[in-house]
């Protein structure tokens, strides 16, 4: 029995490696197409205009950009995604230490899994709703961002993944999450710190929050939800519709749970992933056949790696429940 699971979790782990490496590459596609995007995007923004905005759940504009700005704005968008992905290139996909016997240790290997994991299913969760809703008749608006000129596409969809994340992840739960965990170890017995110095160092967790705290005291699911629920509504209030909650609400707790255990740099390169998946398209122009493949591919895999990542939750979840029983007094064992 122990031999048939060893072997069957070696066969997961085949498939999620290839999975995971394959998207990857793809993601590694989408950074060059959006660098790339520097070099005709800004320009154009110079004569155009924008503004950032708050999320109440109403989308509440706060400070309007134009010109030479929101060209910048851009440039500091794309910036900002390139270094998430270095970043987290550098801790989790080619670190050279820990090492077992050259070969990744199996916490780095799931840490190479965890973004392709988030992003594929937040790609198959959205794909099979809006499949039933299709199947059932129903009639989803969606926004004519196809009908725009091509820079105006590159800019909102590089600008939703960063500054949505500051909206929301940010706002919602990194900011609440690093004053509980600030407080929390402020008032610790032992050595007085201010609040400040505190907030300097930050918690256990990445830049400001700890997970284990926020467990402690009861905030880390509430923090999920409200993310979550605001993130779904402004969706559906600010140029979809209601069909748009469901997919939305997912989307936005694995994002929320990527800002607390790994930072919101981790959730807005995630973000920026998911919104990115049409670059090749959009870059080759309607009808190119080359644009059509590589998106087509891409997104294929990233559906490949949700369907894996929502079985294997699944599936790792009633392993652990099993083995649990058996190992539980009443069990027989064997």
């Amino acid at each position: 029995m122990a031999e048939e699971r060893n072997g069957g979790k070696g066969v997961f782990a085949l498939m999620g490696t290839v999975l995971s490496t394959s998207a990857w590459l793809f993601f590694t596609l989408e950074m060059i197409l959006l660098v790339a995007s520097l070099s005709f995007v800004p320009p154009l923004l110079a004569g155009d205009h924008g503004y950032l905005f708050l999320v109440t759940p109403y989308v509440v504009p706060i400070l309007s950009l134009s010109g030479g700005i929101l060209a910048c704005y851009y440039i500091l968008v794309v910036v900002c995604a390139l270094l998430s992905f270095l970043l987290y290139g550098r801790m989790y996909l080619w670190p050279r230490p820990r090492q077992e016997k050259g070969r990744p240790s199996p916490r780095l290997q799931k840490e190479a899994g965890l973004v392709p994991g988030v992003v594929g299913v937040a790609v198959f969760t959205s794909t099979l709703w809006y499949g039933v809703v299709w199947l059932a008749g129903g009639k989803p608006s969606i926004p004519p961002i196809g009908d725009m000129p091509l820079y105006r596409q590159y800019f909102l969809l590089a600008s939703a993944g960063f500054w949505e994340e500051i909206a929301v992840r940010g706002f919602y739960v990194v900011l609440p999450g690093a004053l509980a965990t600030a407080v929390y170890r402020y008032r610790l017995p032992g050595k007085k710190r201010s609040v400040l110095e505190v907030l300097r160092r930050g918690g256990d967790g990445p830049f400001l929050v700890d997970p284990r705290i926020l467990r402690r005291i009861g905030l880390y699911t509430p923090l999920l939800l409200v993310s979550a629920i605001m993130f779904s509504l402004a969706h559906a209030l600010g140029g979809w519709d209601l069909y748009k909650i469901p997919p939305t609400f997912i989307t936005g707790l694995l994002f929320g749970y990527l800002a607390i255990e790994r930072g919101l740099h981790v959730s807005i390169l995630s973000h920026t992933l998911v919104n990115l998946i049409s670059l090749p398209l959009l870059l080759g122009g309607r009808g190119s056949a080359a644009g059509m493949v590589v998106s087509a591919a891409g997104f294929i895999i990233l559906l490949a790696m949700g369907m894996f990542t929502s079985t294997s939750w699944v599936l790792g979840r009633f392993v652990r429940r099993l083995e649990g029983k058996e190992r539980s007094p009443g069990g027989d064992g064997r």
